[in-house]
């Protein structure tokens, strides 16, 4: 995702452009993302929104974050 091409903070929306289907999809930002992706500074929206190169990326942070929680870790599509 783009900062450029697909987050419209304004009109509160997203467009994921490499879905399971093929088609692009226009997501509505609920608050509470909305919310975070606004407080990311002016000059760093710019390029990936998400600065991780692979969709696999994410899991390790997030094991990480939920160690250090001490909560357990479910993995997404467990939850």
């Amino acid at each position: 995702m783009d900062w450029d091409r697909d987050v419209a903070l304004s009109r509160r929306t997203a467009t994921l452009r490499r879905t399971k289907n093929g088609k692009p999809r226009t997501l509505h930002l609920p608050g509470p993302v909305l919310v975070a992706l606004s407080q990311v500074p002016e000059q760093e929206r710019k390029g990936k929104v998400f600065k991780w190169n692979s969709r696999h990326a994410i899991y390790k942070p997030l094991k990480r974050a939920c160690r250090l929680a001490g909560v357990e870790y479910l993995p997404p599509h467990q939850q």
